[in-house]
């Protein structure tokens, strides 16, 4: 079997569905005018997750029996067999408590390591560039689904604090993801890696729009999490628009100067007509909730009583201090802790809490071998996942963030991703 530029596209389209495949699934269930509670445990949604996963597994075993091994994968498939080894250690030694198989671990692939081997699939068959572009477009379904569910229906007049079924956290989070991506593609990625269409003024115009809209988005949601996700997103933009990737021209800043300035001038133009809507106002509030009055972070009024979670996730740590509750049986044993650091010294005890340091700073350090677009576009889509589970989500459940870090461990492979700029 030989990978055709046809299966490749398609496999690009796959792989860049699998990165942000509830995102896009919400928000294409909002253009379609869907919108029921528990749309996120229905037949269709499972269903559509697992063929996902599915594809995915198969499309990895193909490239690994047709490409063979790249350099670094082995990494990848270390980091899967950690956590499955882990598991099965505590199913044997801890049987009474340990599921063979729960749920919890069921969620971690289809929705979390899915996206590892997408991201293994993507650097094998060399369509990083193809995928980098598939999602622009995917980012801007979903900044429509949005506008069309959510914001255009708020600014008529009827709140709609949701999105197709899914929360108001849920909701905000998109929203803010989306404007982020959004961002990255409109002001900073080079052509190279954007369709020949991001080119057009009105295409241009009508992104920024998105970008607006999507902002309006967070403070209909009113998500505290995602507000701060909003304004990280905000700070990195500006901070990479300074870094021009060489020497600036002056044509290439006026350029830049220009797109800031229409997007600036859209929110003026844009809180002058809503700023008395109460929605407005109510969102902001809500959003910062966890200000207090002096400057100082109030946990106890703003943060949804996760103030009691981090109480309860600790109490629990210090019965089993050293070992944790295993990576998978945790959620049976213990609680969400809705905290990244509480939930791996759940998981796996107070060494793993040492070992992350060592972690992220391999991880850093690889980057680097990255080109700018790729590392910065990379850094892009990391910020949400690495923002949503520490108020949120689980970080084994977070497809873009698996796939962030499959893309730097094979970053050693660096001719694939030249070839794809």
């Amino acid at each position: 079997m030989v990978f055709t530029g046809f299966m490749k596209s398609i496999l690009a389209l796959v792989i860049a569905i699998v990165v942000v495949n509830q995102s896009i699934f919400f928000s294409t269930m909002g253009l379609l005018g869907v919108d029921y509670e528990g749309s996120d445990s229905s037949s269709v949604y499972v269903i559509y997750l697992i063929s996902l996963f599915m594809f995915v597994l198969v499309s990895y075993l193909l490239t690994f029996i047709k490409v063979g091994v790249l350099r670094g994968e082995g990494m990848v498939l270390s980091i899967i067999s950690f956590f499955i080894a882990t598991h099965f250690l505590w199913v044997i030694f801890d049987s009474s408590k340990t599921e063979l198989l729960p749920m919890f671990m069921i969620h971690s692939f289809v929705l979390g390591f899915s996206g590892l081997l997408a991201a293994a699939v993507m650097v094998k068959l060399k369509v990083v560039g193809e995928v980098v572009k598939v999602l622009e477009v995917l980012f801007v379904i979903q900044a429509i689904g949005i506008l069309i569910y959510s914001v255009l229906s708020t600014l008529s007049g009827a709140k709609v604090a949701s999105l197709a079924g899914a929360n108001y956290q849920t909701l905000s989070y998109f929203s803010s993801f989306t404007m982020g991506m959004l961002l990255v593609y409109g002001f900073i990625l080079p052509s190279g890696l954007r369709f020949s269409f991001a080119r057009n003024l009105v295409y241009k115009v009508f992104l920024y729009s998105l970008i607006i809209g999507c902002a309006v988005g967070v403070l209909v949601g009113g998500g505290r999490g995602a507000f701060i996700l909003m304004l990280l997103y905000l700070a990195f933009g500006v901070y990479n628009l300074s870094k021009f990737g060489g020497k600036a021209s002056a044509k290439k800043v006026i350029m830049q100067m220009t797109r800031l300035l229409v997007l600036c001038s859209g929110v003026v133009v844009f809180l002058t007509l809503f700023s008395d809507k109460e929605f407005i106002q109510q969102g902001f509030d809500r959003a910062t909730q966890f200000i207090s009055s002096d400057g100082s972070i109030d946990l106890h009024r703003g943060s949804s009583g996760r103030d009691r979670v981090y109480v309860d996730s600790l109490d629990y740590i210090m019965e089993q201090p050293i070992l944790g509750y295993g990576p998978f049986g945790v959620r049976d044993k213990s609680i969400h802790a809705h905290n990244f650091f509480l939930e791996v010294w759940l998981q796996f005890g107070i060494f793993a809490i040492f070992a992350l340091p060592l972690i992220f700073f391999a991880l850093f350090k690889k980057m680097k071998i990255l080109g700018r677009p790729f590392r910065v576009w990379g850094w892009f889509l990391a910020l949400y996942p690495l923002i949503l589970i520490q108020f949120s989500g689980s970080y084994l459940a977070q497809p873009s963030l698996w796939f962030f870090i499959g893309m730097v461990v094979l970053s050693a492979n660096k001719d694939r991703f030249q070839a794809s700029a």
